[in-house]
């Protein structure tokens, strides 16, 4: 599985039984050759120069219409859109709410707490913020606002710290010998949650 934690041309999808919205039916644009900048393009609608959630959906259906202009998927960038749509319905976002205003994480919070599965959060965040970075520069005359970049994706889980555990091994009985993981350091309080949590093995 690719790293989706902020790379503007993921394509990433969630190894999860429940999946971000429904992927279109067109297909993705091959090869990798320089942006078309020069060929024909259809203007970007008014809608789009709004600066507000209406007006980034219009935009995100302009540049998905145009993908092959800037070497894009088609289908990477209805990933944003169809998440954007996601996040207005479940959420009830107005058309006119600043674009400023919707930061990816705290969408992605409350998506989850709209009852959208937690394990695609790394998903829905970076398509929306994907999206919305494309956006806003886009609004700010950038050159090339279509561009690969990295976003530090907070919704990222941390990798795992080093274990510390040892295994000790004790002969219970003679045709047993029973393996416990402990910590190298451990100490007598940790010793007696061991000790309780034995005793409340018992069954006789």
């Amino acid at each position: 599985m690719h790293d989706i934690h902020g790379q503007l041309d993921d394509d990433t999808q969630p190894t999860v039984a429940t999946r971000p919205p429904p992927e279109p039916t067109h297909p993705t644009e091959p090869g990798h050759a320089a942006p078309d900048t020069t060929g024909r393009c259809e203007e970007p609608p008014a809608a789009a120069r709004t600066a507000d959630l209406g007006g980034l959906l219009s935009f995100l259906r302009w540049m998905q219409s145009n993908a092959h202009r800037w070497d894009k998927s088609a289908r990477t960038v209805d990933n944003g859109r169809s998440t954007w749509r996601l996040a207005r319905e479940r959420l009830r976002l107005a058309d006119h709410t600043p674009i400023a205003d919707l930061d990816p994480s705290d969408v992605v919070d409350r998506l989850v707490a709209a009852g959208c599965p937690a394990n695609t959060a790394e998903v829905y965040w970076s398509r929306l913020a994907i999206a919305r970075t494309w956006y806003r520069r886009w609004q700010a005359g950038e050159p090339d606002w279509w561009r690969r970049t990295w976003l530090p994706n907070p919704r990222r889980r941390p990798a795992a710290p080093p274990s510390t555990a040892v295994a000790r091994q004790f002969p219970l009985r003679a045709d047993l010998v029973t393996t416990v993981e402990v910590p190298h350091d451990l100490d007598r309080h940790e010793a007696d949650l061991l000790h309780a949590w034995l005793l409340n093995l018992v069954t006789d």
